[in-house]
């Protein structure tokens, strides 16, 4: 039922009695008068006067001209309500219109007939109802031309003149003109050779206008005046102007290439060639590397030569006697090869003309490949960025690619042998631009990041030494705003096993054939690719482990979090810098960083230009900046169209030392920075029900990008903590604002860009930065607390204060006993009763679970009456957390993880924060499509949890009669463990029933510990299968080390190289069965080659400089005749030295002997280190899992060689001796005791 506010209310008059039998007594008789007045609610969308309105528009029409007004009225509210009027963006993309308050249409940005000739504009009227009602009309815009475009040539014409040919007609040339025929804008065509060319074109050629030509468009004829000689000059260029019939016309130039061709006019000489193989991974196939090379003038008369070996075939070579082609057979090893070869040229009569090619082949490793930079250079070809010979001086020079190579290691650091241009391709013929990607490494390989943002601080410097014109560094196909991608844009770098050869006469490169793809997908949030191990997914040593059912996980080294094996912090101390890769295009972008300081002012991130535009550049302004300025947060953010800046007045400020959460979001048009996601607002929940007032005014700020840009497009470094340059260029790149630009002080750490945490460890380039939080970390060891939280535990305290957290499965103040799960049977669940009052605006929920199941409730709180609720379950096999903060009635709010299933009988790790309307939900670490959030805060905020009554794990139970009750939601089958309310962890029944925060004051069917239902036990596989309990379901499977056939009947290796990649630092990766071995490259070791092996120098402990100190006492007392020997009175021990007559323990840990932050701890007669995280041997100087022999400098080994010689040609006397022979100073130096 529905009613107009203005309608009068009606009443209605109701009898009631209680009469029973006695129809006749009036007395039991009594009327109710009921009063109802109708409310009007919003269920009528506004009415268009006219929903199809078309108009025609010149195509230079001025920007603000009028082009129609729309008009809508809404019935509801008995057409009062308010009407307001919007564009569909989706139907103008450029926004090319703008429509007012009053429904008026008018251009805001210059139209093209030739780009779009028709726009069909959706034009949206919403009304002011709750929620609001739209309609939706269209305008239809016919775009009228005008002659605007000049006329080109309706091809590319490259005609072929031979050398020494007469004069003759070279080509017929028509024109087209992209402008509308119809209208008069385009032929007839006039041609005429442009009066500015040079004396040779115009001496060489003439152009001819044919006015009937091509059906009477006209056309033009070219033709020579002269022969012409292939060796003087390989092609001309004819400059043709050409104008259309338009009123007023338009003229354009067009050239015209004329190739002249070649005869085998000139005799052939001896030549030598090299060519350099790049083996990609060492897998090549049979592939060409370029052809013999001979000294000859001709380059056409391939015809006439016939190749072949001057001896024997190389077994690793063959060629084609017909092309000169040499063809490298696959499995060819690394190193030189000298080829030798004959020429015979049939037409000169040549015979044995010697052609010798030296080939060097080396290795590229992966890493070299995936960790490259990369330029685009316009204006040379493939073939003359490699080429050694210069035509015009007639000798070998250094090439642009050896120049390249030569700069690029000044750059970085590195001998020019450690860098590798290994693809040269060829991106565009005419005009030639070309595509290098090179790599360097000292140890290990450095980053793209790094290689390609020394390039941009440095492009001048490399054009001019190279003699290069560096159109773009780091390749970036979606650096331009709707070029290859209407809308999200992610570079793919594609790696063929195809090679790329480019051949240049007297050398060639054959490459990794490498392109950059770009995919119109925001790839941090596309999940249709399948997990896989073998795309290097963990960082920094990780391995990964393929699931059987799919999915991968990554075990992580000691200090590494993140879920790919990340560091996720890093420090800085007011004069540093990071650099990481840059942002990534998405259509919508969440930002999310943390970061603790006690400085007012300092530049958080900054991702845009470093270095001013040159002029013969697009210039790409775009860059956002987030930074405190006086304590307070500060946006910039500009997508090339101006700059828009946000700040939020917080109530404190964020310089207390404690830590921060920013969050910036923003899609084509909108921008919105949180602080803390607005724990600091203010809330007032109406007693009706009704809206409540959310006033986030100390939290978030929001603003509009100036139009017309829609795209955040950058491709420089991401510059964390601070910038590497001094000056930002505010008005080369028109910005409207400017970072201030501060250094950071203190740590960052949570960098997350679309649920894609970054890698803080170690940066493409760094200054005064480090892993970690030392800051926060010495507050935690200064309250003692780091050896509480134990191996299991980590602390997460502030510059102001300490605390610890316990790993998941882990407990106890030392983080040392592990939680014990519980098995949920049919029809299970626990009550608790908890000890303390859960915030109303904040929820968090940790907890693991395991399961084969598709449903199931694995927790929930809410109110007394279970009218608000905040419900953690399984939904058809996938995680879900919905919740309702509506009391009067639902307003459910639902985040699911929709791309990973969870019933795979794994333990998961999950956890939930529900920060008032908003929610966030994270699995097994939270990234990728373990990942789901909603930041939005509308309706209400907050859930009052009822300690008694609202809180249960595995199910809600309800009774259905006196001693039957059912559970909703059953979670059943499976597995709780280590539940988690704000960080407070609950009692899981039967192992514990109570904790300091809540009791278990109900449970049912439980079981302690969570074992499997031995599937394997009646179970017989047959033969090479062995039974694998997968926890509650079985498989046939092969062995650890071992795959089943492609046919499914037998059992193989299992090629980790292939599908681990599980070498790192370039170790070249070779399969045995079972495993697999690691050759590492020259400087590190270990199984995976994740060790540094680099040379150590000897470092003394303290004890071994006693020994020497010592050994020159007794060289001493030898000149000083004899007086050591007389005060040589008493022998102690080892470890033990002389005190008042007697001996006593030396405290060898007051010499601190233990190195790389190791713990000294004193016994008797000696000390023992414990040493830190990573390091090994007895004074912890040694990278655990390093191998190899110390190096000793010169001027130490001398002295003790000297002083060993005297010592043992010492006959006279006695000197102090200890009480073991191996500890006499003697023994101590031969053996080498201490840190050496």
């Amino acid at each position: 039922m529905q009613q107009a506010a203005t309608h009068p209310p009606h009443t209605l008059v109701h009898p009631v009695n209680d009469k029973g039998e006695d129809q006749g007594d009036s007395s039991h008789v009594a009327r109710a008068r009921v009063h109802v007045k109708l409310r009007d609610i919003n269920d009528n969308r506004p009415i268009f006067d006219r929903p199809n309105i078309e108009v025609h528009v010149k195509e230079d029409a001025p920007v603000g001209q009028h082009l129609e007004t729309f008009h809508a009225k809404d019935p509801d509210q008995g057409g009062r309500s308010k009407v307001s009027y919007a564009i569909d963006r989706e139907s103008d993309r450029k926004r090319q219109f703008t429509i007012s308050g009053q429904g008026k249409v008018s251009i805001q940005r210059g139209l093209d007939r030739e780009e779009v000739p028709r726009h069909h504009i959706k034009i949206l009227a919403i009304d002011d109802g709750v929620p609001p009602k739209t309609a939706t009309a269209t305008l239809t815009v016919i775009v009228d031309d005008v002659n605007d475009n000049a006329p080109t040539f309706l091809e590319d014409y490259r005609p072929v003149l031979m050398e020494n040919a007469a004069p003759r007609e070279v080509a017929e040339v028509m024109a087209a003109d992209a402008d509308d025929r119809s209208s008069g804008n385009g032929p007839p065509f006039t041609f005429k050779m442009d009066p500015r060319a040079d004396d040779t074109i115009r001496s060489g050629f003439r152009v001819e206008h044919d006015s009937t030509g091509n059906n009477g468009d006209g056309m033009a004829i070219v033709r020579s005046l002269k022969s012409f000689d292939r060796e003087d000059r390989k092609e001309y260029h004819v400059p043709i102007v050409i104008r259309d019939a338009g009123k007023p016309s338009l003229s354009g130039t067009s050239t015209l290439t004329v190739i002249i061709g070649d005869l085998n006019d000139n005799r052939m000489y001896p030549g030598s060639k090299e060519i350099f193989v790049y083996n990609y991974k060492g897998m090549n196939p049979d592939v060409a590397i370029g052809r013999v090379h001979v000294t000859d003038k001709d380059d056409w008369d391939l015809p006439d030569k016939t190749f072949y070996w001057e001896g024997a075939e190389h077994p690793s070579f063959k060629l084609d006697e017909h092309t000169g082609t040499i063809t490298m057979r696959r499995r060819t090893l690394e190193g030189r090869y000298h080829l030798r070869f004959h020429v015979f040229d049939r037409k000169h009569t040549q015979r044995d003309i010697d052609a010798n090619v030296t080939v060097v082949v080396q290795n590229l490793p992966e890493e070299a490949v995936l960790n490259s930079g990369s330029v685009r250079i316009a204006g040379i070809s493939d073939e003359d960025f490699i080429r050694v010979w210069d035509e015009r001086e007639k000798a070998v020079k250094k090439s642009k690619l050896e120049k390249f190579r030569e700069v690029v290691a000044g750059l970085v650091g590195t001998p020019v042998g450690n860098v590798d241009v290994f693809s040269v391709q060829l991106k565009q013929e005419r005009p030639p631009v070309i595509d290098v990607r090179y790599s360097a490494h000292g140890s290990p390989y450095y980053k793209a990041v790094m290689l390609d943002g020394m390039l941009l601080t440095n492009r001048i410097k490399v054009e001019e030494e190279v003699g290069i014109n560096i159109t773009m560094i780091s390749i970036d196909e979606c650096l331009y705003e709707n070029v290859n991608c209407e809308g999200s844009c992610t570079n793919n770098l594609v790696i063929s096993t195809i090679p790329y050869l480019v051949n240049a006469n007297k050398t060639s490169l054959v490459g990794v054939r490498t392109e950059v793809v770009p995919e119109c997908t925001c790839m941090a949030r596309n999940f249709t690719r399948e997990e896989s191990c073998s795309t290097n997914v963990c960082l920094n040593g990780g391995k990964c482990v393929q699931q059987r059912e799919g999915g991968i996980k990554c075990m992580c080294r000691a200090g590494y979090d993140g879920p790919r094996c990340q560091q996720t912090s890093r420090s800085f101390r007011g004069d540093g810098w990071a650099w990481l890769p840059p942002l990534s295009l998405c259509e919508e972008t969440h930002l999310a960083v943390e970061f603790v300081t006690r400085r007012k002012d300092g530049l958080i991130l900054y991702n845009g230009p470093i270095k001013p535009p040159e002029a013969d550049q697009p210039v790409v302004s775009d860059f956002i900046a987030l930074e405190l300025e006086e304590g307070n947060p500060r946006l910039l953010l500009d997508f090339g169209s101006g700059t828009l800046e946000l700040r939020v007045q917080t109530a404190a400020g964020l310089d207390d030392g404690e830590w921060h959460r920013l969050d910036v979001f923003w899609d084509r048009e909108q921008v919105r920075l949180l602080v803390d996601l607005c724990a600091a607002a203010q809330v007032v929940e109406n007693d009706d029900g009704l809206e409540p007032v959310f006033q986030d005014g100390t939290c978030a700020a929001r603003g509009t990008i100036p139009p017309f840009n829609e795209y955040l497009n950058v491709n420089a470094p991401l510059q964390l903590g601070g910038v590497a340059h001094s000056t930002f260029a505010q008005p080369a790149y028109g910005w409207d604002h400017k970072p201030n630009g501060k250094p950071f002080d203190g740590c960052i750490r949570n960098l997350v860009v679309n649920s894609e945490m970054y890698d803080l460890s170690n940066p493409g380039l760094n200054r005064h930065s480090y892993p970690g939080c030392p800051q926060v970390e010495t507050v935690c060891s200064g309250a003692d607390l780091a050896s509480r939280c134990g191996e299991h535990g980590r602390c997460v305290g502030s510059m102001t204060r300490p605390d610890c957290e316990c790993d998941p499965g882990w407990s106890g103040p030392a983080c040392s006993i592990p939680t014990i799960p519980a098995t949920f049977k049919p029809e299970s669940y626990v009550k608790y009763a908890l000890s303390f009052p859960p915030n109303d605006f904040h929820t968090d929920v940790q907890l693991r679970f395991r399961t084969r199941e598709d449903h199931g409730e694995l927790f929930r709180v809410s109110d007394q009456h279970n009218r608000e609720w905040c419900i953690l379950e399984i939904n058809d096999a996938r995680l879900r957390f919905r919740y309702n903060l509506n009391i009067l009635h639902t307003e459910e709010h639902e985040l699911t993880l929709s791309a990973v299933t969870v019933n795979d009988g794994q333990w998961h790790v999950v956890r939930v924060t529900r920060h008032g309307s908003a929610a966030i939900l994270r699995m097994d670490g939270g990234e990728g499509r373990r990942y789901n959030e909603t930041i939005q805060f509308t309706g209400h905020q907050k859930l009052l949890v009822d300690k008694q009554e609202g809180v249960w794990a595995g199910g809600k139970a309800e009774y259905t009669g006196i001693k039957t009750f059912e559970v909703y939601s059953d979670y059943k089958n499976g597995c709780l463990d280590d539940i988690r309310l704000e960080g407070r962890q609950l009692p899981l029944p039967p192992a514990m029933n109570g904790t300091q925060w809540g009791q278990a004051t109900l449970h049912r069917n439980l079981k302690m510990d969570c074992p499997s239902n031995d599937p394997c036990a009646n179970v017989i596989c047959p033969t090479p299968f062995s039974c694998i309990d997968m926890w509650k379901k079985y498989d046939c499977a092969c062995g650890e080390f071992s795959v089943v056939t492609a046919d499914g009947k037998a059992c193989v290796d299992r090629n980790e190289c292939l599908l681990d990649n599980p070498c790192l630092n370039g170790g070249l990766c070779v399969n045995r069965d079972p495993e697999y071995e690691c050759r590492c490259r020259s400087g590190f070791t270990g199984r995976r080659c994740g060790g540094v092996a680099e040379p150590q120098v000897l470092r003394l402990s303290m004890g071994a400089l006693a020994a020497i100190l010592v050994c020159l006492l007794i060289i001493l007392s030898e000149w000083g005749g004899g007086q050591m020997r007389e005060g040589a009175q008493v022998s102690c021990p080892y470890g033990f030295r002389a005190w008042n007559g007697g001996c006593r323990d030396e405290d060898e840990c007051d010499w601190n002997p233990c190195l790389n932050g190791a713990v000294c701890r004193n016994t008797d007669g000696d000390y023992r280190c414990e040493c830190s995280s990573g390091f090994a041997g007895r004074d912890c100087e040694r990278v655990a899992g390093v191998t190899g022999r110390f190096r000793y400098p010169a001027e130490f080994v001398v002295p003790i060689v000297v002083c060993i010689l005297l010592l043992l040609g010492e006959t006279r006397g006695e000197w102090v001796r200890r009480a073991r022979e191996r500890d006499s100073v003697r023994g101590f130096l031969v053996e080498g005791r201490g840190t050496g």
